[in-house]
């Protein structure tokens, strides 16, 4: 069964994912330890991604992914990683 996304969300799993990748080259550039350093830009982006969603009114519960989805995904990411630099 094909899943179909609305133009919104497709347009906030992209943000997710450059997001993503601009954490993971950051961290790769950075002199710091490539799990830490990528944690926090994703928490520095998710900090920023909640700040838009309060100033474009998001609601969680919309049928479309908005920024708090958005968050949610840069928090957790950003977690995983820090808890995989602490446990390696």
């Amino acid at each position: 069964m094909k899943a179909r996304l609305d133009d919104i969300s497709r347009k906030t799993i992209a943000r997710f994912g450059l997001k993503l990748l601009f954490a993971l080259i950051f961290a790769a550039l950075g002199k710091g330890a490539f799990l830490l350093v990528a944690s926090y830009w994703l928490s520095l982006y998710g900090t920023v991604t909640a700040v838009v969603g309060v100033i474009a009114k998001d609601r969680m519960a919309e049928r479309s992914f908005n920024h708090w989805d958005e968050v949610l995904w840069l928090t957790t990411a950003s977690l995983a990683l820090l808890v995989l630099h602490r446990n390696l």
